[in-house]
Formats: structure tokens, sequence, C-alpha cells
């Protein structure tokens, strides 16, 4: 509610009506943010390419005027980087998934060998894994039943053990299920959101237009309270994400020098 009409309460209410306008808006956007809750990733992501897309366009302003070419542009390089990045990295992630598959009882190993190392400098360890105290005093007995390591992870992954000592079919069935639905809702929050903010880059323009245009209706008070502290947030979020990409960028180039 602008201050104009704050005014024409009558005496207390024009102190209170902006303060009470004031906590309806922001407890609205609030709220609305709460039922958006399970989208929050796919709107993020949106956020971070769609603010990534509209500055490469401005900055190719000088050299294309077409802005539909230049949103194109932008948006068929970005896809070609991705695809590029991920025929790059799939065959090296599966050589060393597999590598590591085939080497985990050597990986579990060496990693029992430095925790029973770490356990006489930190007794508390014995307490967390009662396996730890066994191969201290007799490494012949490692098994993946006695390893702390696998016994670890087996509780970080939510898996069972029969009386046997064996982990359940039934867990890891459920706990790849899980990975994978995990995966699947995260690759294609990716993919929606690379959609949704070439779209959205694609009509910025009309998009801005159109809502600066709730200013003169009868909801302009919202637009008048929200609009400049979600702008600020925008670009102040946008710069910083901006800014670590290039830190990550840079500590990538000289890690790959030093390897």
């Amino acid at each position: 509610m602008t201050p104009s009409h704050a005014h024409s309460f009558p005496p207390p209410w024009n102190r209170f009506v902006p303060i009470l306008t004031r906590l309806m808006v922001w407890g609205g956007l609030f709220a609305i943010l709460a039922l958006l809750r399970p989208f929050l990733l796919l709107i993020f992501l949106t956020f971070v390419f769609g603010y990534i897309q509209s500055r490469l366009v401005n900055h190719l302003g000088s050299r294309i005027s077409n802005r539909t070419v230049r949103v194109w542009l932008v948006a068929s390089g970005a896809l070609a980087v991705l695809v590029a990045i991920g025929a790059f990295l799939a065959p090296r992630v599966r050589d060393e998934a597999q590598l590591f598959a085939n080497q985990y009882t050597k990986y579990l190993q060496a990693l029992d060998r430095e925790i029973v190392g770490l356990s006489v400098r930190y007794p508390l360890l014995e307490k967390a894994s009662p396996g730890i105290s066994q191969l201290r005093d007799n490494p012949a007995v490692w098994s993946m039943h006695t390893s702390p390591s696998a016994t670890l992870f087996q509780s970080i992954a939510g898996l069972s053990e029969s009386a046997e000592g064996t982990i359940e079919i039934r867990d890891i069935v459920a706990g790849l299920t899980n990975l994978g639905e995990r995966l699947l809702a995260i690759g294609s929050a990716f993919l929606l959101s690379l959609l949704f903010s070439f779209l959205i880059v694609l009509d910025l323009p009309k998009l801005s237009a159109n809502i600066r245009s709730l200013k003169g209706t009868s909801v302009g008070f919202i637009y008048d309270e929200v609009a400049d502290d979600l702008h600020q947030l925008g670009s102040v979020m946008g710069r910083a994400l901006q800014c670590q990409l290039g830190i990550a960028t840079l500590n990538t180039i000289l890690t790959a020098l030093g390897i």
C-alpha cells in the first residue's frame, strides 16, 4: 500500500497500516516460497543459468545487434559446452568407477590401517567401531564384516546386516533405487532449468515490461514493496556466483597445470 493511501486512514491507523501491509506482502512471498519448496533447486538453477546467459547476451550487444540471434547463439554455445563436457567426462567416470569397484577391498584395507593407527591417538574411535581393537591385535582377522570402514559406509547408506553378517539384498536394491531417483531428479531439474532460463532470457524485455506495468495496477503496492529488494538480491547473488565461477575456473586451470 502506498504512503498516500496510508494517510487516508484516521490516526492511529495511518501508522499501522503500512507495517501491516509490509508484513502481509513479505509473509505472502515467504508462504509462496514454502509451497514451492520441492522446486527450489529448479528455481535456483534457472536463476543461475538465466543470469549467466543474460550477462553473455548483454556482453555481445556491441557485436551483434539482433538480440534474438544473441540469445540463440549463447544458448547453443552453452549446450555445446555441456555436451562436450559430458562426452569427455562420462567415459572417464565409468573407467574410474570400474577401477574403484575392482580394487574396493584394497582401498578398504588401506583405510582401515589408517583408522587403526589413528585409534592409538584417539581412543574414541574404538568406541565408534569395536572391530578396531581386533584389527590392531590381529590384522589377519580382517574381513568385510570386521572392517570399520565398511561398517561406517553401511551405516551411512542405511544398509542392514542379517544374522550371518551379510548385507540384505533388498536394502542394496532399495539404496540403489533411491540413489537413482535422486540422480534422475537432479538431472531433470538441470535440463529443465536450462530450458526455462533460455525461454526467460529470450523473452526478458517483454517480461520486464509486463512486471513494471504492475506498478500502476491495484497490486502496485506489492511491486513497490518487493521489486527493488528482489532486484538488489538478484544482483548480489549473481555477482557472487560470477566471482565463484571465476575462482573455480582459475583453480581448475592451476590444478591442471600442477598435475
